[in-house]
């Protein structure tokens, strides 16, 4: 027999990986409440609406997308479905025809955290941690995620162990998860079902190192452990624990833990608890070296008495930095904030590494190497970079220095990206 192993690839979907059974899709109408593509595209052939017939053999593996790293399938994103349960499938029929399943390959034994199901019609189906993997049509292209947020029920298949939750500003776990608890004088581990259940951080942990040791914090707080074939990129990374062999996740090098008082999903019983917050996702990713949004963010943009921070969705757009602005310290106002977004943290927001959170009235602004990090109000798309180099004072938020204006550039904005007539 067989033993899947999986392949990694970062910034690509072409890498090294054993092959996996996906079943073909419909392009009949279906709806909503299964996400169904707009009518459009449902009116197009079956190839043109799903990009390519899915094969009947495909490649598992990792992909960056601009969600985070994600499982796809011949550079097809997979998704999970909220209305599954526990390795149970609720997708048939017109559901599936739109969602095909991921099936599973006979003769291949899938380790942890995969694992496989029986669908109604007797087929295979894969599962991660879990929860069962399907592809949608409407993806036309490689590292396409249209379905993701459809219906609030289907989501992407990410590579760690959590997912977003409630309003895309916490943390939680996905699927099924291995967690710590103290017996008998040692720490053991244990397979639970804890989908959309919140993570929390420890204010007492220092980067790298859980501090909860203790048999009653160990058991009021139970560790997010990783199994022993896992591997972690960032933000996630995986530590080791002083007091086993087991290694925790962590998120920005702070280890996760669940609360023990948090008896359902999406319950946030531990955040009122001194010393303990709630896990909080990043809102920005470097896509090469060049800084993006993640997911749903906060803006501050002018009102009539004030600012005001609204959130909305920025998946893959472009970050800026403006020269006027002092180290920390923003000097974009009124008509430059209404050309120029600022980019918000969330209410328990932590910094990390070289992101800093700066005052801006009485919320915070997120920083990157002390730079304020700002949208452009012309960027309709995500990638687009319209506000490079306006004024010769706004440039793209980038791991190098400051992308530098060409000496021919004629544009005729003036510093605070405003046309000039």
């Amino acid at each position: 027999m067989r033993i899947l192993k999986f392949a990694f690839c970062l910034l690509s979907l072409v890498g090294t990986s054993l092959l996996l059974f996906a079943c073909g899709s419909s392009s009949s109408p279906f709806g909503d409440e299964y996400g169904s593509p707009s009518a459009s595209s449902s009116s197009s052939s079956s190839a043109s609406s799903s990009g390519a017939e899915p094969p009947q053999t495909a490649e598992l593996s990792k992909s960056r997308s601009l969600a985070g790293e994600i499982w796809t399938t011949a550079g097809q994103s997979l998704y999970t479905f909220k209305n599954d349960t526990h390795l149970q499938s609720n997708c048939n029929g017109v559901c599936a025809d739109n969602w095909p399943p991921l099936l599973a390959e006979e003769g291949t034994e899938y380790q942890y955290p995969f694992a496989t199901l029986e669908r109604d019609s007797g087929e295979k189906q894969v599962a991660l941690r879990g929860k069962p993997l399907y592809t949608y049509i409407s993806d036309t292209e490689d590292g396409d995620i249209n379905g993701d947020g459809l219906g609030d029920v289907w989501y992407l298949a990410y590579t760690g162990p959590a997912q977003l939750a409630l309003d895309a500003s916490l943390l939680a776990s996905a699927g099924q998860v291995l967690q710590g608890l103290y017996e008998n004088g040692a720490v053991v581990s244990e397979l639970v079902e804890k989908s959309g259940f919140s993570l929390y951080t420890f204010a007492n942990d220092i980067q790298g190192q859980s501090n909860c040791t203790s048999a009653g914090c160990i058991n009021s707080w139970p560790p997010l452990l990783a199994d022993q074939n896992a591997n972690a990129t960032e933000p996630y990374s995986l530590i080791d624990r002083a007091d086993s062999n087991y290694r925790q996740w962590a998120y920005n090098g702070s280890p996760l833990y669940f609360y023990s008082g948090d008896n359902e999903a999406g319950q946030t019983l531990g955040a009122d608890i001194s010393n303990w917050a709630l896990a909080r996702p990043n809102n920005f990713i470097f896509n090469d070296s060049q800084l993006v949004a993640l997911g749903k963010v906060h803006l501050a943009t002018p009102g009539d008495t004030g600012e005001v921070i609204t959130q909305i969705a920025k998946d893959g757009f472009s970050l800026y930095t403006f020269d006027n602005d002092a180290a920390n310290q923003s000097n974009c106002f009124d008509n430059c904030l209404a050309n120029w977004p600022a980019l918000m943290a969330a209410d328990g927001a932590q910094a990390f590494g070289e992101f800093t959170l700066i005052d801006r009235g009485d919320s915070k602004q997120w920083a990157f190497e002390g730079q304020p990090l700002y949208f452009y109000r012309d960027d309709v798309n995500p990638q687009d970079k319209l506000g490079d180099g306006l004024g010769g004072v706004w440039h793209l938020a980038e791991k190098t220095s400051a992308t530098q204006l060409d000496e021919d550039d004629d544009s005729t904005y003036d510093s605070y990206g405003q046309y000039s007539f």
